[in-house]
């Protein structure tokens, strides 16, 4: 950990495990925003851990919601949770530490490396194994009922995270700073083109099921209100999805952005100071909104969520 007593000290390049980042004077413009975020990051991270958790037992106590759907979200749940639980905690140290006129490479570095690895986690969970589930459950959906498919999506989390983590540190030991990013970018890229293409392709194959002729007759009357329900409880979900995937995007954009400002000029003091903290707090404040996402767009999990916080309540009265 390096310490700076004064400003000509506390101005210059410093050398963090082979990445140069700018250590400039703290204005009061800094000061400011490092509070507000330390203050936020804190409240962002009481919110995502205490909601997930809510989550993920409203989904354990309801068998009707123990879908093969919401099975994946409560996997992005507990990487909410970890993220929460892991990055957070780092992120306000290392910003307690500059606020103290301190720099720590461990710290910086361990924020670094974990955010890259758990946001990219939870984004190929949200972008890619989501929408192949949804993809499934319309023009595959006898395949989807199986059992199988936790074994698969565990199975598919595990290569996934394995192989990230795998090329993330090889990427950083080896200073191939520039071609983990680019490859990073190019795959976030694939899977928002895949993710839009599987949803129009879905949302089209429904749009012709609805659409298309119907037979009037006695015999018919109690499949097509089957189908009805069906299509009606799969647009839901897809809904659901579409809103999930995009607040996603949205707010993992600034992120990129950060990638591409360092690509180009390099972590300079406005990179650090400000673009990266509001950055991060933006991939935090979509840790914490993902179960109020779940609640608004599916009223069984609103129900069940209700139903885990007035249990809750109740034992603490007794």
């Amino acid at each position: 950990m390096a310490t700076y007593k004064n400003v000509e000290e506390y101005n210059h390049s410093h050398l963090c495990f082979n990445i140069y980042v700018d250590i400039e004077h703290r204005t009061f413009g800094h000061l400011v925003s490092d509070i507000t975020v330390c203050a936020l990051d804190l409240a962002l991270m009481l919110i995502a851990v205490v909601a997930n958790i809510l989550a993920i037992a409203a989904y354990r106590r309801t068998s009707v919601l123990q879908t093969p759907s919401n099975y994946l979200l409560m996997i992005l749940s507990a990487m909410d949770i970890l993220l929460a639980l892991t990055v957070q905690p780092l992120f306000f140290i290392w910003k307690i530490l500059e606020l103290a006129n301190r720099f720590s490479c461990e710290v910086y570095l361990g924020t670094v490396l974990l955010i890259n690895f758990l946001g990219a986690v939870s984004f190929l969970i949200t972008s890619f194994l989501i929408s192949l589930e949804r993809y499934c459950s319309v023009f595959y959906p006898l395949l989807h009922r199986k059992n199988a498919n936790k074994r698969f999506f565990k199975l598919a989390l595990l290569v996934i995270s394995m192989t990230w983590l795998a090329f993330l540190l090889a990427m950083f030991i080896g200073k191939h700073h520039r071609v983990y990013f680019s490859v990073a970018a190019s795959v976030v890229a694939l899977c928002l083109v895949g993710t839009i293409l599987c949803y129009r392709n879905i949302f089209r194959e429904m749009s012709r099921r609805c659409g298309g002729e119907r037979i009037v007759s006695v015999e018919s009357i109690t499949d097509e209100r089957r189908q009805v329900g069906r299509f009606k409880r799969e647009k839901a979900i897809l809904m659901n999805m579409v809103f999930i995937v995009g607040a996603m995007t949205l707010l993992y954009a600034p992120i990129g952005g950060c990638v591409v400002y360092a690509i180009l000029i390099g972590r300079d003091w406005l990179y650090m100071n400000f673009f990266v903290p509001w950055a991060y707090l933006l991939v935090f404040t979509n840790n914490a909104i993902h179960p109020f996402l779940y609640g608004w767009r599916s009223r069984g999990m609103r129900q069940s969520i209700n139903g885990v916080i007035r249990s809750v309540f109740e034992e603490t009265d007794v």
